[in-house]
């Protein structure tokens, strides 16, 4: 069937048509072909094809359906600690924590590993708290990605973003509200930007 000049399905119309063909080819039927009752060998293999189409003509693996999975349960566990933007790409297994860690960036990933060899580095949080703060006179939350913890029991939140974004106003606003959160609990705040050849782990305040 040809589109129509302009016509656009929106994500959820090819969604609820996704839902409803699979409910309807399981059910036994057929386009064009009502009444013949598919196979069990037939209906796994459109089960297979419509799973490539969703993931944009790549199949999944088994590795990567459990990584979901995973990713699903951890957040059904505790909720708080997974933010509905940013998807979790992997996980860290860090020997401090004795635990998997998420990550949800490749900077995230390389600051982790960083933490990782610091000898003066006893153990960290990931995503540890949520802190208010307000944007465009709308009430928004942000999530430190560490609380840092070092050998002579000091405590420090720390934010990791690439150097291209500290610009940014919204940006700004979240990482002020950090700052004055662990200033207000008695602790210090750092920024870890990603340069174009560098690591810097900055005091908000000498940004």
């Amino acid at each position: 069937m040809s589109r129509l000049p302009g016509f656009h399905q929106s994500d959820e119309i090819k969604r609820k048509i996704g839902t409803g063909m699979i409910s309807y080819y399981s059910s036994g039927g057929t386009p064009g072909m009502s009444g013949k009752v598919w196979t069990e060998q037939q209906r796994k293999k459109f089960q297979e094809t419509w799973n490539r189409r969703r993931s944009n003509g790549v199949a999944r693996s088994e590795e990567r359906n459990r990584k979901i999975s995973e990713s699903l349960r951890l957040a059904r566990l505790d909720p708080s600690k997974y933010r509905s933007g940013g998807r979790i790409l992997g996980y860290f297994f860090s020997t401090k924590n004795n635990d998997n860690i998420p990550y949800r960036s490749s900077y995230e990933l390389a600051y982790l590993k960083q933490l990782e060899s610091d000898p003066l580095v006893t153990r960290y949080e990931y995503e540890p708290v949520r802190i208010a703060y307000q944007f465009e006179g709308r009430n928004r939350t942000t999530i430190p990605d560490f609380l840092v913890h070092y050998t002579d029991d000091r405590s420090e939140f720390h934010e990791v973003k690439p150097e291209w974004v500290l610009n940014d106003l919204q940006t700004i606003c979240k990482l002020e509200a950090m700052h004055q959160y662990a200033t207000k609990h008695g602790m210090i705040f750092k920024v870890v930007v990603f340069g174009s050849r560098r690591i810097d782990v900055q005091d908000f305040t000498s940004i």
